[in-house]
């Protein structure tokens, strides 16, 4: 009986071993991969409401700019100082032919390195003492983003 069952247990080892060696694989690989671009953008409401001015005293106002880059890019960003600037760095909002001159201050944004949402106040004061006609002033800066 025992050499029957070491018989037996030899045979199944011979023939289970047997076709694990036969047994077939055939092994192939996928490349995966994805390009990210570099990339950014502006979103967010952009208004600078000054409200009432009087030229009594100073008034300030912001705004805000929200810019999604892509982590790892780097940008500048650059304004034109509105439509009617004087000069450099001198804004001016129109009323018809009349004017009223103001300032903004903002976050160089030069070289910058993106690391995804970014939150940029802008922070603008029309200085006291500007005794300009009544009426609705105005203006539009345009901000860019290169990267």
């Amino acid at each position: 009986m025992k050499k029957m069952y070491v018989v037996t247990l030899a045979l199944f080892l011979f023939v289970f071993v047997g076709m694990v060696g036969m047994a077939k694989a055939a092994v192939e690989t996928v490349a995966v991969s994805a390009t990210v671009l570099e990339a950014c953008s502006f979103s967010g409401p952009g208004a600078m409401a000054f409200g009432n001015y009087n030229g009594s005293a100073i008034v300030n106002a912001s705004a805000t700019l929200n810019i999604n880059c892509v982590a790892g890019s780097f940008y500048d960003m650059s304004d034109d100082d509105g439509l009617y600037e004087t000069g450099i760095d001198a804004p001016e909002m129109a009323f018809g032919i009349n004017r009223l001159a103001y300032t903004t201050d903002w976050v160089d944004r030069v070289g910058a390195l993106g690391a995804g949402a970014e939150t940029i106040t802008i922070n603008g004061s029309i200085a006291a003492a500007q005794f300009v006609p009544a009426g609705v002033y105005g203006d539009t800066i345009t901000f860019t983003i290169t990267y």
